[in-house]
């Protein structure tokens, strides 16, 4: 990245570091004394980079050295996020604040589990030939063929599982169709701290199932943390972890 006219840019740009009071970004140049002087950015004008999460970062200082024989400049610009972030007006939240939001969500169930499944949904009756038993009578429930017609009858998902001797009487209703999809909302928790150190501590238990301090009146079931992660907004270090509901986590997967 090169956003001035005559300098050139180090391939290492940005070299972002993070401590307590924010990002700060480090970018290197090199330029002819000349470029240097007319080029040169305002310090406190924004971070000319393409990064949109830095947009709100600022130059706080310029350095310019000799270049290897002197007839170049090597500059080195930094740019640091304002300790109250992006907005003009200072932060209304404080330490150890946690605020909640709710998001829809979904997740996939394989289609037997539904309440109105069917075999007939996603596998189709096959008959074999010069059958000797009548077709098992299909209820509208899940059917079982019964031991006396297994060898004339069965269920099969694609024709190549039939055998030469079989052909198709009935076939699947809802053909590949093998899962389904339920509303599961996602809450959103972010949690304020001074020190870095402490909101990572808190945004390390993806994967654990545990029910957040606002469940916006959802019922039952259970909450898995699905993400998390940890960033500075205005002036705190922000813990923000996603809950997902469901109605069981498999408890031999997820603790």
């Amino acid at each position: 990245m090169s956003a001035f006219n005559g300098w050139t840019a180090e391939h290492s740009n940005p070299i972002i570091t993070t401590d307590i009071s924010g990002h700060i970004l480090t970018l290197s140049y090199f330029a002819t004394w000349a470029n240097a002087e007319n080029n040169q950015p305002e310090i406190n004008s924004l971070y000319p980079g393409d990064l949109v999460r830095y947009k709100d970062t600022r130059l706080t200082s310029i350095n310019k050295k000799n270049d290897a024989g002197g007839e170049r400049a090597k500059i080195t610009l930094v740019y640091k996020s304002e300790q109250q972030g992006s907005g003009s007006e200072s932060s209304e939240i404080e330490e150890n604040a946690t605020v909640y939001t709710m998001s829809d969500g979904a997740l996939e169930k394989p289609v037997e589990t539904h309440d109105d499944y069917t075999l007939l949904w996603n596998y189709s009756m096959s008959k074999k030939k010069n059958a000797a038993t009548s077709k098992p009578t299909l209820t509208g429930t899940t059917d079982s063929i019964p031991e006396a017609s297994s060898g004339d009858w069965k269920w099969v998902k694609d024709a190549s599982d039939m055998g030469e001797d079989w052909s198709i009487t009935d076939a699947a209703t809802k053909k590949g169709k093998e899962s389904y999809i339920i509303g599961a909302p996602v809450v959103n928790e972010k949690k304020y701290y001074k020190y870095q150190t402490s909101a990572s501590s808190v945004a390390s238990s993806v994967g654990s199932k545990v029910t957040p301090g606002n469940t916006f009146g959802k019922s039952g079931g259970e909450w898995l943390v699905i993400g998390s992660e940890v960033y500075y907004e205005n002036g705190l270090w922000v813990a923000d972890l996603r809950y997902q509901w469901a109605d069981e986590w498999d408890a031999d997967i997820y603790a």
